[in-house]
């Protein structure tokens, strides 16, 4: 009795720190933190092998709430504690189900295929569904996104090939810890550890397309979180654009990227002659009414203050409010083809399909009702969406992510969050 009491302990303990370990993979963005998912998930694999049938779902239930629970912390401070409680708790509910299949009378290698492959499918289907598409609930591409060798495998397919991946590595290291000695299982997790530093320094070390020559400003408005810009914000981020364009070639054109901070349209006047006297192209957000329906929109101005561009946010986050359309207009700058979407949008896989044809996307941003851990969420969907896309993703925000992903996936440059600055690209 206390020998089995003492093996059930051992499974919880080890299901726990496993589900823990995806968590903290999440949370700390680095390439070398975010390696451990891809064998950290084997061990629960091995546990169930041993567990019996009874204990598949609530050893779900304490996997999955250790990883998940802490990192839809943020769901609290914008929706309702219900709706909040059953996006985070509930889902995790649903999806520790996936654990059942463990009972099935099958070889142990064929559950653990059927595992990954059901797993990666309900990945697929959440993002794709009305509903659940909006959740912005974490997937396994959240918790392994720096390693940009990786990370290619969204090119095949977006999050849930990416999720693939990684379940495929924790399948190949499970089976060689029950199939050999322990020896074996550690010198496999080298050779996989190995294998994706090794990609991820090919793709580190490649050379980024050519852009334009860039300036992209994060600032938040002066009257804080959410509100609109002022005519007073329009002239600071005016005179912070301009310093800042002074350390760029002044004989070539240059764009100037704005945070998400919904200009009004009586300010419109402002940003065309920031335009002229910045003489570049500028990218802001503006929020406009339409009879009694309020659009938001991105806008590309020229250098004479014309409007070149402009697309309507087709995702209303779930506290905002506004009327979403459909739009995914083009037009060639220079030697490129540029598009611009708004901020939430860009977690959404139908924006590759937009993006499609593109070489630069700019994106206003506005995060800072969220929390941090949402920022690095908002930077995994930018350098998945550009890995899928092959172009290069340079946001601006409100306070962060501020940052330039070349079409590899890989973050080139970017600045710490909350505080105001620029990044400035360059040929």
């Amino acid at each position: 009795m206390a020998r089995t009491s003492l093996r059930e302990q051992a499974t919880w303990g080890i299901v726990f720190l496993c589900g823990g370990a995806l968590a903290t993979a999440t949370f700390v963005d680095r390439w070398w933190v975010q390696v451990l998912p891809l064998f950290c998930i084997a061990p629960v694999f091995v546990a169930m092998r041993r567990a019996k049938p009874s204990r598949h779902y609530p050893a779900g239930l304490v996997f999955f709430g250790a990883w998940l629970l802490p990192t839809t912390y943020w769901y609290y401070s914008f929706m309702p504690v219900w709706l909040a409680f059953l996006a985070s708790v509930g889902f995790v509910a649903l999806i520790a189900n996936l654990f059942r299949l463990f009972a099935l009378r099958l070889p142990f290698w064929a559950v653990l295929v059927l595992v990954a492959a059901v797993w990666s499918a309900l990945t697929f289907a959440r993002m794709h569904l009305p509903v659940t598409e909006d959740w912005w609930l974490p997937h396994l591409g959240y918790a392994v996104w720096r390693n940009s060798g990786l990370l290619q495998f969204a090119a095949l397919g977006g999050e849930a090939v990416v999720e693939a991946g990684v379940l495929a590595s924790n399948v190949v290291v499970a089976l060689l810890i029950v199939s050999f000695r322990p020896w074996v299982a550690v010198a496999g997790m080298c050779a996989l550890g190995g294998a994706v530093v090794v990609a991820d320094v090919r793709v580190w070390d490649s050379e980024p397309d050519a852009v334009p020559q860039v300036v992209s400003v994060q600032q938040m408005t002066v009257g804080g979180v959410d509100v609109p810009a002022t005519a007073r914000d329009i002239r600071t981020l005016t005179e912070t654009s301009a310093a800042a364009l002074k350390t760029l070639d002044g004989d070539a054109r240059r764009i100037v990227v704005w945070p998400e901070n919904s200009v009004p349209e009586a300010q419109r006047l402002l940003v065309e002659s920031a335009a002229r006297d910045l003489d570049a192209s500028v990218v802001y957000h503006s929020a406009e009414m339409r009879g009694d329906e309020r659009f938001k929109r991105v806008i590309v101005l020229n250098e004479r203050g014309d409007e070149v561009l402009s697309n309507t946010k087709a995702h209303i986050a779930p506290d905002e409010s506004g009327t979403g359309a459909f739009s995914n207009r083009h037009v060639s700058w220079a030697d490129w083809s540029i598009t611009a979407y708004v901020c939430y949008d860009m977690h959404y896989p139908d924006s590759v399909r937009r993006v499609a044809g593109a070489d630069i996307v700019f994106v206003p941003i506005n995060d800072a009702a969220y929390g941090g851990l949402q920022q690095r969420f908002h930077k995994a969907d930018l350098a998945i969406r550009a890995v899928q896309s092959r172009a290069s993703m340079i946001s601006a925000s409100t306070n962060g992510p501020t940052v330039f992903i070349d079409k590899h996936g890989v973050v080139r440059d970017e600045l710490q969050p909350v505080t105001a600055g620029v990044i400035t690209v360059k040929k």
